[in-house]
């Protein structure tokens, strides 16, 4: 008897794909492949030179320089530089820099003796050593803090650091930096004439502000500076009626303050002598513009005290 054959059942068919898990498909495909590009240029280019800056002001010097560069200010909007303690994970952080900036402002003073620890295979760039006024106070009205970019002209001598700090960078192109850092110096020596312009009608004058942040710019040119703030205390009332004293000899009619400044010792001030109270930010990272601001406003002002005289 013959056997009876024997069915075959057909292979299972896979579904087939929509038009919409195609595009999904293709859509996938594409941002790996975007991914492993980006990967690969990455690493062959090598990521962004990665800068610590103190303080806000020399975040658009640095850029100036090193355009690429990503540069990191340690010092947050709306903090004192002379107060701010730093969080143990912003001290740490500074281990990825490659090149840490300091400007000698007070709040560096705590870790600044650590910063080869902190950061082993940066290149540091202090600056406060070729800024003579941010250790020693001068006689009369001139008052000294580590303020020195308030200065166009300290800020021109204080490039030939950051240059050449800059240039230690491995794979870097010294020419490129040494020709962007000569168009830096141009700009700055145009901010000092502008700002020398401005202020050389007001010789002399008295600027009364709370903190002592612009005696670099009084040296510079040659008007005098008085702060209420007297190191990091208030004034005694002694104090205070010696501070309002000069500053009524002196014709003076607005009284300067910081956004990070207490308001109540200023308006204090301020009633006394019949003046308005006006803010300035030595911090803005705007370097160009906020200088030449400042010196326009002070120009403005003391143009009016001089009428009123």
């Amino acid at each position: 008897m013959e056997a009876p054959a024997r069915q075959v059942k057909p292979a299972a068919r896979l579904p087939l794909l929509d038009d919409f898990d195609i595009v999904q498909v293709m859509r996938l495909a594409s941002t790996f492949l975007g991914t492993l590009c980006l990967l690969f240029l990455t690493n062959l280019l090598g990521a962004a030179t990665r800068v610590v800056v103190s303080v806000p002001p020399y975040e658009a010097l640095v850029e100036a320089i090193l355009p690429d560069a990503e540069v990191q200010v340690l010092l947050p909007p709306g903090q004192s530089c002379e107060t701010y303690q730093p969080k143990p994970s912003q001290l740490q952080g500074l281990a990825k820099a490659q090149v840490v900036l300091l400007t000698g402002v007070d709040y560096e003073r705590p870790w600044r003796g650590r910063l080869r620890q902190l950061a082993p295979a940066a290149i540091i760039v202090d600056l406060a050593e070729e800024d003579d006024h941010a250790e020693h106070a001068h006689a009369g009205h001139h008052e000294h803090a580590a303020h020195p970019w308030m200065s166009p002209h300290a800020v021109l001598e204080q490039v030939d650091l950051i240059e050449a700090g800059i240039k230690q960078l491995k794979g870097v192109d010294v020419d490129d930096v040494a020709e962007r850092a000569d168009a830096l110096r141009a700009r700055l020596s145009e901010l000092d004439r502008q700002v020398g312009h401005l202020l050389e009608p007001y010789q002399g004058r008295l600027m009364l502000s709370y903190h002592p942040a612009y005696g670099a710019l009084a040296e510079r040119y040659h008007f005098e500076t008085l702060s209420i703030e007297t190191g990091a205390s208030m004034p005694s009332p002694m104090q205070l009626r010696d501070i309002i004293q000069q500053a009524e000899e002196a014709g003076v009619q607005t009284v300067y303050v910081q956004p990070q400044d207490p308001e109540a010792a200023a308006e204090r001030v301020a009633q006394a002598l019949d003046a308005q109270v006006v803010e300035l930010d030595p911090l803005d990272p705007d370097y160009f513009a906020n200088v030449l601001a400042i010196a326009e406003q002070l120009a403005t002002n003391w143009k009016a005290e001089h009428a009123a005289q």
